[in-house]
């Protein structure tokens, strides 16, 4: 959530909910980038925020290697990056699976956590933990990369050509190593 006032003096306060990856089922891989915890929500497209906040959204993007190697693979998560462009703005982060990763199941790794972190015009860097409040500045930079989903079965086992398809979409930097 980001909230403040605009050059102008017209407030703005905007919010999205960022989502990582599903674990992998029996049959299935996770889902990337898909909100568990409550339903009929949508992605904010960069261009709505940009358009009620002076903000700048300058990355999204799947966070490849995130998702729980399987049989299976975990979902992957997101990585999102914002750009305070004016003004002082106060910043609400409430993050999950910061302090513990997503288990995988029968053999299957487990998902990447979520790391979130602000870098500030003056070169600091401070990591948020799970849950944070904080004052930003013009040119200060917020990265969200949230959580992959655990993978199901032993990698081992995962199909050569989903492994291949992965790779090729640039979900994975590496196939599993097969002994």
């Amino acid at each position: 959530m980001f909230g403040g006032l605009r050059q102008g003096g017209d407030p703005f306060v905007i919010g999205e909910l960022i989502a990582g990856g599903s674990g992998a089922g029996l049959n299935s891989d996770g889902v990337d980038v898909i909100e568990t915890d409550v339903s009929n929500c949508m992605n904010l497209p960069a261009e709505a925020m940009e358009m009620e906040a002076p903000i700048r959204v300058h990355r999204i993007a799947l966070r490849p290697d995130s998702g729980g190697a399987g049989k299976q693979r975990g979902g992957l998560g997101i990585v999102k990056e914002y750009e305070v462009l004016e003004g002082e703005v106060r910043f609400t982060h409430r993050g999950e699976r910061h302090m513990c990763a997503a288990a995988g199941s029968n053999g299957g790794e487990p998902g990447a956590m979520a790391i979130s972190e602000i870098f500030r015009t003056n070169g600091h860097k401070e990591e948020i933990p799970s849950k944070m409040m904080a004052v930003l500045q013009k040119g200060d930079r917020v990265v969200v990369t949230t959580a992959g989903g655990g993978g199901n079965g032993q990698p081992e086992r995962r199909d050569q050509a989903l492994a291949e398809a992965d790779l090729k979409n640039e979900k994975i930097s590496r196939p599993f190593a097969r002994t």
